[in-house]
């Protein structure tokens, strides 16, 4: 009885510090410098959420030029279209972005800057109402 109390006692104690970890945290895909993506916290299922993507301090222009999601498990994308919002030329809001169920999701960033492109692809697993980030990974695109 004693070592499951301790082993509930750690599940409690890392969940609620990845909880607090996930609630401070923004996404930087191309390192420190890099663009900060916020927006990720408190995300829950069938609640429309918002992104803000910002460019990094060595960079200007920086914008998101398309945003969708992806659950690989049902083969099916969200069920409207995020939209995608300029506010300034270094910053860019990504709204109207619902999970319609738990499970695992892929959000899929394509950011332009000048005549880059890059791919941000972030994992997100949705259980019970909340969702989590789990991975990003983020690549250049040559068009």
């Amino acid at each position: 009885m004693t070592k499951r109390l301790i082993e509930l006692f750690v599940f409690v104690a890392v969940a609620l510090w990845l909880a607090d970890t996930q609630a401070s945290a923004e996404i930087r895909p191309l390192g420190p410098s890099g663009p900060s993506i916020t927006g990720l916290t408190g995300v829950q299922v069938g609640r429309s959420f918002e992104l803000v993507v910002a460019a990094g301090s060595h960079q200007g222009q920086l914008q998101v030029a398309e945003a969708s999601a992806w659950m690989p498990a049902h083969g099916h994308g969200l069920e409207q279209e995020p939209v995608v919002q300029v506010r300034s030329p270094s910053k860019t809001a990504v709204k109207g972005l619902i999970f319609q169920m738990g499970g695992d999701w892929v959000l899929t960033l394509r950011l332009r800057d000048g005549s880059s492109w890059y791919a941000v692809r972030i994992g997100i697993t949705c259980t019970g109402r909340t969702c989590l980030v789990v991975d990003t990974k983020t690549e250049a695109l040559a068009l």
